[in-house]
């Protein structure tokens, strides 16, 4: 047995209707979540990293980045320039093509000289990431992410030049210390996570 439908119906139209309101709704409610900018995502990906991370390795970072060519390509890496240096190991990588307007990421790793006074040396651990202006966090932005106030000291310059400027948001990092990330907007934007610990 086959049913007809009558689309004059009052019943059809009542169904038309409350479609119409639900398509209405759901495409209203969608325009009202609001679209990340690029700066935020960055100011999440860099706080996530230090929050969660002991030593992120490229995988972590590709995920966090949005960069997942980043594992298929490892960065360029350069070591200790003579035997008199401290070991110190560079990466840098820099996409041709990044969505979230990064221009280059680099990871820094030290070994410092030994303390006789503690007996011990250090590890130094770095993350730098370079952004297009165009994809800079905001204060705000970096305030929402690190769920920290702006800091700020202000240098002398060397040679009595110009005075510059430091500024920085706190956190904790994944052991709960208070660790931080460095904020620059000039001359280019960059966030610097910085680590370091006993050896």
């Amino acid at each position: 047995m086959f049913a007809t439908i009558n689309a004059s119906s009052p019943r059809v139209r009542r169904l038309h209707l409350m479609i119409g309101l639900i398509v209405t709704a759901a495409s209203a409610s969608a325009a009202d979540v609001p679209q990340e900018s690029r700066g935020t995502i960055v100011a999440k990906s860099v706080t996530q990293i230090v929050r969660d991370h002991e030593e992120a390795d490229w995988q972590d970072l590709a995920t966090a980045m949005r960069l997942p060519e980043l594992i298929d390509n490892p960065a360029t890496w350069s070591g200790p320039f003579s035997k008199a240096s401290s070991p110190r190991f560079t990466a840098i990588y820099e996409p041709p093509n990044s969505s979230l307007g990064i221009e280059s990421v680099m990871v820094q790793w030290e070994l410092g000289a030994f303390a006789h006074e503690s007996r011990k040396s250090t590890i130094s651990r770095m993350l730098t990431v370079k952004l297009r202006p165009d994809s800079c966090p905001t204060p705000a932005e970096m305030a929402a992410a690190t769920g920290s106030a702006e800091h700020h000291m202000t240098f002398p310059g060397p040679h009595e030049g110009s005075s510059y400027e430091t500024r920085w948001f706190d956190l904790k990092d994944y052991a709960g210390r208070t660790a931080s990330i460095q904020y620059r907007t000039q001359p280019n934007c960059e966030l610097t996570a910085f680590d370091k610990e006993d050896w």
